[in-house]
């Protein structure tokens, strides 16, 4: 409280409450009254003071009112606490709009609802999807689903059930409940709402995440919720899935369709290169021979990148002798540099690698073979080296080069560099696409340095190892058995054009082949009294039956494991699948006669040994 008397008043007010507090003393001389109030003052050291004022006036002698006594209350300190009273207040109104506007503007419901099952908050979609059947889901005190039959819930409408996002009947609490009772959230739970009993009826798709809010002593106070309607999503996702699956049927069936007549052109140019053919004739035979090859090279690199989608190719790692691996490739490779005026120079040091030998030589038969084709008439170099702990096998090649803009892309399916024109002599532009994905499967990484007009060079990066070498580690082949007519074969192919070139092709490697074009003549023959060492069967096979199927009849029959190879046109991820995991080699068409002899003494082999 300050007492001013005697002081001039004009220097302690604030200059804007002037004519206020004068106007107000001028009143209470003549009239005596006062009207408690606010003014600003002018404190010692000059600082301003919000003062709470009462003034009287002090009586004379002869009655009239003379002094003024102002008894002023400093108020600086509660005013400003007022002042951010008021601005905390207007700023959490504003935070309040901004939420309620955020809340009503996002496209999932939102509802808090407490353990009483009161609604604490909930935007215009919950409250929407509060009015219907979704009710229940985002109840913390919801009853659980019904333990028999058709998951319901008390109260709601017959007929309608609840489903799980693979079709199957809900157990146990709603969402919401279940995140009540546990104090844990539910997260995404996907939920369908069927309305009705007969097959077909309509669903209505929600996806509902509840989140627990504790309340000071632990326990779980309201549970918070969001719910999406997905229905639209989950029809977009029927008709992707119908999509996707007719397109697989129809690249199966086109690619199966294909191989057939692919496999047979291989076979008899193979068994025309093997007759005595005038020059011109057998030059027009080559020919054909390597249109079909590349033709049939496309097709194994559509049925590669089937088979990497599908998952259906895993590593079978053993230590590998990269050298000896590198020169027999060399040794593959030199002749067709050579006939192109090409020179291949090998640099094959004795590194060891612990990775699949097959997935390997795949990776570096390509890359050699692009060497080959973009460098006419130039020099490729094939070379390995130690990196610190990795092994670094490197393709140089001096050919077109790759332009800048396409070193990024030379990854990708069916892409090609100086193929405008798609010269399906060229391939399909899968190979590296294919070598990159088996590069990653090993663990390893694949690059490319180049630019164009000028050299390239890509570089396979895999771990080094001091692994000993195994018999086969360099991927070596099976040594070919002498096939002296001690092995039968039966021989089950339904294409008539293909079994008649592999019979002959069969007998003229030296085995006796006993052949049938369905499972039931398969049956026949071994009513017949024959006992085949091995079974060449295709896949699809008339009445239903398969080359599995008729394996399996065989060793049923003679009682003992009798080895098979299994050849194939379907590329869908289902059948490949099954015939991956059958107790067979697995060939798919069109296959080269020497894959094929490989295959056939690989499995006999691996009999005898066994």
């Amino acid at each position: 409280m300050l007492r001013l008397k005697g002081r001039p008043l004009s220097l302690l007010v604030e200059a804007v409450d002037h004519g206020r507090l004068f106007s107000a003393l001028t009143r209470l001389r003549q009239t005596g009254q006062w009207l408690r109030q606010e003014f600003r003052y002018v404190g010692p050291q000059g600082a301003v003071i919000d003062g709470l004022t009462d003034a009287r006036t002090v009586a004379l002698d002869d009655g009239d009112r003379g002094d003024v006594l102002l008894t002023i209350t400093d108020l600086t300190e509660r005013n400003a606490w007022l002042r951010e009273v008021q601005r905390a207040r207007d700023e959490a109104e504003r935070a309040r709009a901004d939420y309620h506007h955020i809340l009503q503007s996002v496209g999932d419901g939102i509802l808090g609802i407490d353990s009483d099952g009161r609604i604490l908050l909930a935007n215009r979609m919950a409250e929407r999807l509060m009015d219907g059947p979704a009710r229940p889901l985002l109840d913390p005190t919801a009853a659980p689903f019904d333990a028999d039959g058709p998951a319901r819930l008390p109260g709601t409408t017959a007929g309608r059930r609840f489903i799980d996002a693979n079709g199957n009947r809900l157990h146990g609490l709603p969402p919401a409940a279940e995140a009540a009772r546990s104090g844990a959230p539910v997260v995404e739970r996907i939920v369908g709402i069927v309305e009705g009993e007969e097959a077909g009826a309509p669903t209505r798709w929600l996806r509902v995440s509840s989140h627990p809010v504790a309340d000071a002593a632990g326990g779980v106070e309201a549970v918070v919720s969001s719910v999406a309607d997905i229905t639209a999503v989950k029809a977009l996702e029927r008709e992707l899935n119908v999509a996707l699956d007719a397109r697989e049927r129809f690249l199966a069936a086109a690619s199966h369709d294909l191989r057939q007549p692919v496999q047979a052109l291989i076979l008899l140019s193979n068994l025309m290169l093997n007759e005595t053919l005038p020059d011109e004739a057998r030059r027009l035979a080559e020919q054909l021979q390597s249109s079909i090859g590349g033709l049939g090279g496309m097709l194994d690199g559509m049925l590669d990148i089937s088979k990497l989608e599908a998952g259906l190719i895993r590593p079978d790692p053993v230590a590998v002798d990269v050298g000896a691996l590198m020169t027999r490739l060399h040794g593959e490779f030199a002749p067709v540099a050579a006939k192109g005026g090409q020179r291949l120079r090998l640099v094959a040091p004795a590194l060891t690698t612990r990775t699949d030998p097959g997935l390997l030589e795949r990776v570096l038969r390509n890359l050699l073979a692009n060497a080959l084709r973009y460098a006419p008439g130039g020099r490729v170099l094939f070379g390995a080296r130690r990196r610190g702990g990795r092994l670094q096998i490197e393709v140089w090649d001096t050919g077109i080069g790759i332009a800048d803009q396409h070193i990024d892309r030379i990854f990708q399916d069916f892409f090609q560099v100086g193929n405008a024109a798609r010269d399906r002599r060229e391939g399909l532009g899968l190979g590296l696409s294919i070598a990159k994905r088996l590069v990653t499967m090993l663990g390893g990484r694949i690059d490319v340095t180049s630019a164009l007009g000028r050299d390239s060079r890509f570089l396979v990066s895999l771990p080094l190892t001091d692994e000993r070498i195994a018999a086969d580690g360099a991927g070596g082949r099976h040594p070919p058995l002498s096939a002296n007519g001690d092995h039968l074969i039966m021989l089950v192919e339904d294409d008539a054009v293909i079994r008649m070139a592999l019979v002959l092709m069969l007998e003229d490697w030296g085995y006796r082949v006993v052949e049938a074009g369905s499972g039931t003549e398969a049956s026949e023959r071994l009513d017949a009294g024959e006992a085949p060492d091995l079974v060449l069967a295709d896949y699809r096979l008339p009445e239903g039956t398969t080359g599995l199927m008729v394996m399996d009849m065989v060793r049923r029959r003679l009682s003992r494991e009798v080895p098979g190879v299994l050849l194939t046109g379907d590329t869908s991820a289902d059948r490949l699948r099954e015939a991956a995991g059958a107790q067979c080699a697995l060939l798919h068409k069109p296959i080269q006669p020497a894959r094929l002899r490989d295959a056939l003494n690989a499995a006999l082999n691996a009999t005898l040994n066994g």
